[in-house]
């Protein structure tokens, strides 16, 4: 039988060169129509050769992607079981992707990309599901075919210029969606979008955000007004600036924008499914047994989302007071495992956490400024620290993982605890400013109490500790996937570190801080996605502020000595031109003023964890840095817009 294929196959190939050879060719279209021509029947063959060893692989790729956990031949039957309903699916039947693109897809996004938010359970990752996914979530579909086809490039020929196409058509296909959402659109019943899925989607939208954001809307020209300036001899006009992409801090508005509405939809979409209601109905709960499980989770993730938006926005929280009390979960379930659900947990207990400090510290600038002045901010820090130390042990010590929720639960912590922690800084600051100009910086060396400097160290600890983490990131290749949510929290506790830095800092401590802030611009530059991705015009902004903050610490490494040890810091002594400070281990490389003794922890561009003790006590003989002379920081102690640093 093997003989005779083969004799078959051999005089098959004997036929095509033959025709090849007498074919006459008289213009170039024949010459390609004849070229491939030969490529068609050497794919023929190689498909051929393949369905004789191998009957249920389906493709060349798929053959090559899906065999890594489970027996072949098992393992097979099941892809091209799915593989059969992604085919029918309007993703493939329209040209948009092949059926395999669509599943490797949906893989690489709960590989890479669900790991990092609370938002979706594994429950969809399993090939068995994507037929419900498909039927029953249309949105939620979509939008994970969106995100993952803007983090990932396909292993194939034109997988980048693929992924850019999928990538639009997706994002316009769940616009659609939502404008059926938000107008009621809804005709029959084989398009579903009033759903919990949807609102899962909504949520990684506001997470993760399209390409598409980071333009200019495409449109005819009414965004100029609907009124002519020039017909009415109004002077003036509204242009687009040509600079946009450099300008970081509107790209972060506008991110806040977008998902605090697209928030309000799906808190409106969950009030019309009863989401927040203790009583389900019997048909739905017989249609879907998990409906009160699942139901349960998205009331959470309403109340995490929520929160943290209105903190990073200063917008009171959507949600009512009364929320907080029904949002624990009563059982166990099987769609979640048990670790899931305790992260879930902790997310919220540090939200309410969060909620509290805006409601009572952070409600106003006005009510803000009057606490800082008649002191009641110290009995109120104070016990919202111990709240954060009491979490950090039950949550953050007790379950020391190596998991990315773990990571995220860290940079939320430190996050908050920076928050926290800056209001009585701000304090500080208040004392020694007029004018928004701060004072000499070297007096709150002198004169600061205990508390004062127990704020100030530990927002330079925490937010070292969060970048850090983001580190610890980059070193897994995640930092790449990570949501916009952690790149905002990355850029807050920068700029607090920044203040914290610029009120004036023991060298040793300034030299390791530097370290980690330039580590971080690498990170965040080796985590760049593409052009528009925030990573890289965060890392240019902080690169930049760095290296103003270097500056005017070499200029203060030359106006003053060190403080002596064990004395009370005096007034600062002017050091002679060219004369040497033996102020230990030096800031500045390559022999900038300073004098190295101690170790480095920035080695050839990268972070040498080695050298780095995490630990910022007090160093006998550390001199103290006045750095009030960087008056691009000046901004920063008077608090204001959280964004407004971002400026290039």
């Amino acid at each position: 039988m093997h003989e005779t294929v083969n004799s078959v196959n051999i005089s098959h190939e004997d036929a095509t060169e033959t025709s090849m050879i007498r074919a006459v060719v008289s213009n170039g279209t024949e010459a390609l129509d004849l070229l491939l021509q030969g490529v068609s029947h050497a794919r023929a063959k190689d498909n051929g050769q393949a369905s004789r060893t191998s009957p249920t692989s389906t493709s060349h790729h798929s053959t090559l992607i899906y065999t890594r956990d489970s027996p072949h031949s098992t393992q097979q039957s099941a892809i091209s079981a799915v593989l059969k309903i992604w085919q029918s699916s309007k993703f493939v039947r329209t040209g948009w992707c092949t059926a395999e693109n669509a599943l490797l897809y949906m893989d690489l996004f709960f590989k890479n990309l669900a790991p990092l938010t609370p938002i979706v359970t594994t429950y969809y990752a399993d090939h068995a599901n994507h037929h419900k996914l498909l039927v029953e979530e249309p949105l939620l579909c979509a939008t994970i075919l969106m995100i993952s086809s803007r983090f990932h490039t396909l292993p194939i020929p034109g997988g980048l210029s693929r992924g850019r196409f999928v990538h639009e058509k997706t994002w316009k296909l769940c616009q659609r969606l939502i404008s059926r959402l938000t107008y009621g659109q809804e005709f029959g019943p084989l398009l579903k979008v009033r759903t919990l899925g949807s609102i899962e989607a909504l949520l990684l939208m506001s997470e993760w955000h399209a390409r598409e954001l980071y333009f200019p809307p495409e449109d005819d020209g009414w965004d100029l007004g609907l009124l002519d300036n020039t017909a009415t001899g109004a002077h003036g006009t509204a242009t687009q600036p040509a600079d946009w992409l450099l300008h970081p801090s509107e790209a972060a508005r506008r991110s806040g924008r977008m998902s605090w509405l697209l928030l309000g939809n799906a808190l409106s979409l969950s009030h019309e499914l009863k989401v927040f209601s203790d009583c389900d109905e019997e048909d739905v709960v017989r249609r879907d047994p998990l409906w009160p499980k699942r139901k349960m989770r998205i009331r959470q993730l309403l109340f995490i989302f929520t929160n943290q938006l209105s903190s990073r926005l200063g917008c009171g929280s959507m949600l009512p007071v009364n929320i907080s009390h029904s949002l624990r979960s009563a059982e166990a379930d099987h769609m979640h495992s048990n670790h899931s659900i305790r992260s879930v947990e902790a997310w919220i207990e540090l939200m309410k956490l969060l909620r509290s400090l805006c409601d009572m510290v952070l409600p106003s600038k006005t009510y803000t400024q009057q606490i800082l002045e008649d002191g009641r901010y110290i009995n109120l820090l104070e016990h919202f620290r111990s709240l954060l130390v009491t979490w950090h042990r039950q949550h953050i010590e007790a379950k020391v993982d190596d998991t990315a929720s773990y990571d995220m639960l860290c940079i939320e912590y430190h996050y908050v605890r920076v928050l926290c922690n800056s209001v009585g800084m701000q304090a500080i600051c208040e004392r020694f400013a007029t004018d928004n100009i701060i004072m000499s910086i070297p007096d709150f060396a002198a004169s600061a109490n205990s508390e004062d400097k127990r704020y100030h160290e530990e927002v330079i600890s925490g937010g070292c500790d969060l970048l850090k983490k983001v580190l610890e990131l980059e070193e897994k290749n995640a930092l790449r996937y990570a949501p916009v949510r952690v790149l905002l929290r990355i850029t807050a506790g920068s700029m607090f570190l920044l203040k914290a830095l610029a009120m004036g800092v023991r060298e040793s401590q300034l030299r390791r801080a530097l370290s980690i802030l330039d580590a971080t611009v690498i990170a965040l530059r080796q985590s760049v996605l593409d052009d528009v991705h925030l990573s890289g015009s965060f890392a240019t902004v902080l690169e930049s502020h760095v290296e103003r903050l270097r500056r005017s610490a070499e200029q203060s490494s030359k106006r003053f000595v060190p403080s002596l040890p064990n004395t009370q810091r005096h007034s600062p002594v002017p050091v002679e031109p060219g004369q040497a400070s033996d102020t230990g281990p030096s800031v500045f490389p390559n022999g900038q003023p300073g004098v190295d003794n101690g170790p480095s922890v920035f080695l050839n561009g990268q972070f040498d964890w080695s050298n780095f003790n995490g630990q910022f006590g007090d160093d006998i003989g550390d001199g103290w840095l006045d750095l009030s002379s960087e008056t691009t920081l000046a901004p920063l102690m008077a608090g204001g817009d959280l964004y407004s640093w971002m400026q290039i």
